[in-house]
């Protein structure tokens, strides 16, 4: 009953996935084809998104080990759609990436169901592990 099931660890390794594909093919040629041209922030930027879909190969071997990347995903996403997606649709700005301003923020809520239901069940079984060791040593 603790366990996590089958199933949601291979939609788990398909978000991993998903992120060193995604990732990988967009940021990656940016980062070895002109780093010297870069501005700072956006160097920082590719750094650390690389960062990223590299962990997120070990998200495939580690499914439950690697979730606090997928969380780490989650937050910094949902910052920027607060922060900046937000307001900028709310201004009406077309963004480079989405000329009309539709679909810029598809993919949060399916992040957000797949990584908390199973870091959640995970969680509670170390719990009730750690709980029945506690138990066994009083």
């Amino acid at each position: 009953m603790n366990e996590v099931s089958v199933f949601r660890l291979y939609v788990l390794r398909a978000t991993y996935l998903l992120l060193v594909v995604g990732v990988g093919t967009m940021i990656w040629p940016l980062l070895l084809d002109s780093p010297e041209t870069a501005e700072h922030f956006r160097g920082v930027t590719w750094c650390l998104l690389s960062t990223v879909a590299l962990l997120a190969l070990l998200g495939l071997r580690y499914p439950l080990k690697m979730l606090p990347l997928l969380f780490f995903e989650l937050t910094w996403k949902a910052t920027w759609v607060i922060a900046i997606g937000l307001p900028v649709r709310a201004a009406h700005i077309p963004t480079f990436a989405q000329p009309d301003g539709r679909g810029a923020h598809c993919g949060q809520i399916s992040h957000a169901m797949i990584t908390t239901q199973p870091w959640l069940s995970h969680c509670a079984a170390l719990i009730s592990a750690v709980g029945s060791l506690t138990a066994r040593a009083a």
